[in-house]
This record gives structure tokens, C-alpha cells and sequence, in this order.
């Protein structure tokens, strides 16, 4: 699972929160499976890495399946969506992923079984 992000500093917290509410985190859980998260930030100018990790973190100590997933910040030096895109599923994700869910940092989601279903 990808979460794109350019200079969203203001808007990452609540992205991460809308995502780790998602009921697929329990639902792999249930299947004895995991998720990986990666945010993948790329040339921002602001203090989007530093949020996202502090956020991260904290929802990765408060998650009633944080066992069952990992979550990362990679700082990608090189600005560019397309390319943000090509080394998230070529370099930073897990070689054997079954699937890939990505979104852009600025996207909340509303409604808990949507990447479920």
C-alpha cells in the first residue's frame, strides 16, 4: 500500500489516520496476513517526511492489528509523481506483494470497507 506525497505537510495526518481506519488491516489480520504501508514522499520542501513518520508511528503503537503491518516514510530525494510511482512498485515494495493499493496524500477516506471491497 502506497501513500504518494508532495509537500503535504498539512494534509498527510489526516490521509494516514482515514487509511489505518480502514477494516482491511483486520480483515488480513484475520487471514493471518499482513500489509505493508509506505509513504512515499518525493522532493518535498516542507516538513511532509517529519509528519508522516511521527504520525506512523503513533498510529502504528495504537492499531489493534499492529502486528499484522509495517509502515515506513521513504524520502525520495527526486520530485515526480511517475516517478514516485515506478520506485514504489519496482524498488520499495515487498518482492512477492499480492497487490497494490495507491493514493495520493491529500485523499481521506470516508468510509471504512472501501479498500475492502
Amino acid at each position: 500500500m502506497c501513500i504518494f506525497a508532495w509537500n503535504e505537510q498539512e494534509v498527510i495526518s489526516r490521509a494516514l489516520r482515514s487509511l489505518f481506519q480502514q477494516s482491511l488491516f483486520g480483515e488480513m489480520a484475520a487471514r493471518g496476513q499482513s500489509v505493508e504501508v509506505i509513504c512515499v514522499v518525493n522532493g518535498s520542501t516542507d516538513a511532509t517526511v517529519s509528519v508522516a513518520e511521527k504520525t506512523l508511528h503513533k498510529l502504528k503503537q495504537e492499531h489493534p492489528c499492529r502486528n499484522n503491518f509495517s509502515a515506513r516514510v521513504e524520502n525520495l530525494v527526486e520530485r515526480g509523481k511517475v516517478n514516485a510511482w515506478n520506485q514504489y512498485v519496482h524498488r520499495l515494495s515487498h518482492p512477492r506483494a499480492e497487490a497494490f493499493f495507491m493514493m495520493d496524500a491529500d485523499i481521506t477516506i470516508n468510509r471504512r470497507e472501501t479498500l475492502w471491497s
